[in-house]
């Protein structure tokens, strides 16, 4: 017992955030739990101290004493338990291991119990993490086993999940345990507990991978591959349903006849995570690069010399084909490796991205150097200094008489509206440009148990229905009919700047706020505004109804486009398109993928990512943008109850009308 430590925690060690890991959303792998990540951009939730620490020193001192395995660990729990008496009561008090597995059994699907072995390799990888590599290698002696650690996580992975569990318990508790808290119903309560779970370990959609080996099937085999009409060559025609080998086969062809080789590319690395894990389509790419490249040296190793040459002109042409072909078969392979790194590169495991740029170093480099410059680095590296010359060209910041801004004593509507409508401009737009395309895979943001990878786009969805309740809400409320219709006539202002920036988003909110049932019955408030308000706010209403599918709205949104500017859109309006696509489109055909779905969500997604493209240049005021993220939810009946209050049923008359005279 005399074994310590070799290293302590260091209080002063660099805090650590955690946020549920884009990349830890399928069942438990030894890749996602021995793989999972401490980083974070969660700004709300963060452990109160970093899982402990290890380093490379601790693996050279394992090595020293990997042979002192025989020392005898029998009586150790018997002899501590004798010294300490409160430590056997502890124990059967709180008994957390028993607990924990009772609770994991009862509400976790089968698939999301770790497996005995990779339980072995978190232990083992925590004991190696405290520096006792005597423990280490004694229990990797008993259990006959040697475990593949990652040497890159510095880290207890072991450690890290205990502390996410424990950081959730008492959120756990109240789901689980009966009371104030708790939902009324079982079908209540399940989701919030997926969905809490996903928070904390990640999500587990059922994604039936193809594991088959890439050399087991040969380009363009009627079985694994369907074309439109008789077509049965990938010359002639693109796959329509197919297996992920064939998919590979087909976007590395190196036949200059192949059609639509981009798009299919671009969709696949784009939604690849729907049909595959990264270590899977990793796996495959790999091997097909292998692959190229032994037909590429078995080729080379069997051209007769310069002496020798064919003299049939046709057959030497033939040759010179196919070697042709076989080096387009490679750079396409690259191609495809790159952008699918770049575009998933934050959503790649770390052993896997480190397995990656392994291969890429021994065995792409040398061959194709230039093509392979930047691929490590992420699609949005380029944007940090476009915005930073994006910020330069921002127009000044307009306050006039907001005097309470410096101290936080101010109403938004004391600043003047235009400067609101670029503040809500802001926020709004930051967090548009800031969705990653996961969050868009498999509609995330309406699953319970994927939530966690839209954190983006539920904050817009959340922030469009508070700034309309917001906005009802600074109506009813004030008690002045005067200053209650020119609050009226302020949002209508406010609205229409959005509208004329082609802030589609943020007008729409405010605009939903006069389409509301209880500021749409106050008809007499409405007929007191002034001419040019009624005017623009019913223009407005026009552009944003719901006809045709949002036929009016789009077409304002094409137009903006068109001209190359800046454009917020109403996201509601893609978000629907997308879901109504997944639900009616299956994900498999007989056992294939479906090339066709691939296809539509990366066209679907692109629409959404298109007007990222040209971005607005305002800058924020922070203490505003504090206020518009403190928005609240406001009950349904209370606002009613305002609405009823402030104009009678059926009002003809002023005296009908609430009107609180100021003092």
């Amino acid at each position: 017992m005399s074994e310590k430590p070799a290293r302590s925690y260091n209080p002063s060690t660099k805090r650590l955030t955690f946020q549920q890991q884009n990349r830890s959303y399928r069942a438990f792998s030894s890749s996602s739990v021995l793989c999972a990540s401490s980083n974070s951009n969660d700004q709300i939730t963060s452990l109160s101290k970093p899982p402990l620490p290890i380093s490379h020193e601790f693996d050279l001192l394992c090595m020293q004493h990997r042979g002192d395995v025989n020392v005898d660990r029998s009586d150790w729990l018997q002899r501590v338990l004798e010294k300490h008496p409160d430590i056997k009561e502890l124990r059967e008090c709180v008994n957390p291991v028993a607990r924990a597995a009772a609770f994991a059994r009862l509400y976790l699907p089968s698939n999301r119990l770790i497996p005995h072995e990779l339980l072995l390799a978190l232990i083992s990888q925590h004991l190696r993490t405290l520096g006792l590599s005597e423990s280490q290698a004694s229990l990797h002696s008993e259990w006959g086993s040697d475990f593949n650690i990652p040497p890159h996580k510095l880290y207890s992975q072991l450690a890290l999940l205990v502390q996410r569990g424990v950081h959730r318990a008492e959120r756990f508790w109240e789901l689980a345990i009966p009371s104030v808290h708790s939902f009324d119903s079982i079908k209540l309560t399940q989701p919030a507990l997926d969905e809490e779970i996903s928070r904390t370990i990640g999500a587990a959609p059922n994604v039936v991978e193809d594991k088959m080996p890439l050399t087991e099937e040969t380009p363009e085999d009627p079985r694994f591959v369907r074309f439109e009409g008789n077509f049965t060559k990938f010359s002639e025609a693109e796959p329509v349903e197919a297996s992920l080998n064939q998919i590979i086969y087909f976007i590395t062809s190196g036949d200059q006849q192949v059609a639509n080789f981009t798009e299919i590319t671009s969709a696949i690395c784009l939604t690849i995570s729907s049909y595959a894990s990264s270590k899977i389509f990793f796996t495959k790419l790999r091997d097909r690069y292998l692959q190229i490249r032994a037909q590429e040296q078995s080729k080379s190793l069997n051209s007769p010399h310069m002496s020798q040459q064919i003299e049939n002109t046709d057959e030497s042409k033939n040759k010179n084909e196919e070697g042709n072909e076989s080096r387009q078969a490679l750079l396409r392979c690259v191609k495809v490796f790159k952008e699918w790194i770049r575009g998933a590169i934050n959503d790649i495991e770390p052993q896997i991205l480190d397995s990656a740029m392994k291969f890429v170093e021994k065995e792409m480099m040398p061959v194709v150097p230039q093509l392979c410059q930047k691929m490590f680095e992420g699609r949005t590296d380029g944007n940090i200094q476009r915005m930073k010359q994006l910020e330069s060209k921002a127009p000044p910041i307009s306050i006039e008489k907001c005097k309470g801004l410096w101290t936080g004593d101010f109403s938004l509507f004391d600043l003047p509206p235009i400067e609101f409508a670029r503040q809500l401009t802001v926020w709004s737009s930051t967090r548009y440009y800031a969705i990653k395309r996961c969050e868009l895979l498999d509609c995330a943001w309406d699953k319970p148990r994927l939530k966690y990878r839209a954190p983006n786009v539920i904050a817009l969805t959340l922030h469009y229905n508070r700034l309309s309740q917001w906005a009802e809400y600074q109506i009813l409320s004030e008690k002045n009919l005067k200053k209650r219709i020119a609050r009226m006539e302020e949002l209508v202002e406010i609205a229409h700047l959005l509208f004329e920036m082609q802030n589609y988003y943020d007008a729409m909110a405010v605009l939903s706020c006069f389409d509301s049932p209880d500021i749409y019955r106050l008809k007499m408030h409405l007929s007191m505004m002034q001419q040019q308000s009624q005017d623009h706010l019913n223009n407005m209403l026009e552009q944003c109804e719901a006809d045709g599918n949002f036929s009016k709205l789009r077409k304002l949104y094409e137009d903006a486009l068109l001209h190359s500017k800046p454009v917020l859109p109403y996201i509601g309006v893609l978000l629907s398109d997308l879901f109504k696509y997944y639900d009616a489109t299956p994900s498999f055909i007989n056992g294939l993928i479906n090339v066709r779905k691939c296809k539509g969500v990366y066209k679907m997604i692109s629409k959404i990512e298109v007007f990222m493209r040209d971005k607005f240049c305002f800058l924020p005021i922070d203490q505003v943008q504090s206020k518009i993220d403190q928005f609240e939810d406001f009950d349904a009946e209370t606002l009613n109850e305002m609405s009823f209050d402030i104009e009678k049923e059926g009002a003809t008359q002023i005296s009908d009308l609430k009107d609180v005279r100021d003092e």
